[in-house]
């Protein structure tokens, strides 16, 4: 069965993503920072759906994950870099954003994709 990894599908459209992916054959799994929030997804999900604690943002956490996921499945043949961030208010001007913020924001929202992307290739 095809591996399919979504960040961010505890809820939203990496959840409607995962459940239909799932519907299309794939063995979905599903990532984010909320443990109890994943539980929930994968189980309504079903049987075609594990999950997996991850910050994107985090290297060790991406390292963590992509160890388990190649001992629990060996491959990946689907990502999907949903997760995301916003950091300050909706709206919020350049003025109202401090470079501290931005630099989160990049890092989640940008580099976490890259590090997502790094660590999948070799496993597709």
């Amino acid at each position: 069965m095809d591996v399919a990894v979504i960040t961010g599908a505890s809820q939203g459209l990496g959840l409607e993503t995962a459940r239909q992916l799932a519907g299309r054959g794939y063995w979905v799994v599903l990532t984010g920072r909320n443990e109890t929030a994943l539980k929930s997804a994968a189980e309504d999900i079903g049987l075609e759906a594990d999950w997996h604690v991850l910050d994107i943002s985090d290297d060790s956490s991406v390292d963590k994950f992509f160890d388990w996921l190649k001992s629990t499945h060996g491959r990946i043949d689907v990502l999907v870099n949903n997760a995301g961030r916003i950091y300050g208010a909706h709206r919020a001007t350049m003025a109202e954003v401090d470079a501290k913020g931005l630099g989160e924001a990049i890092n989640n929202n940008a580099i976490g994709a890259y590090r997502m992307i790094r660590l999948a290739l070799p496993m597709m």
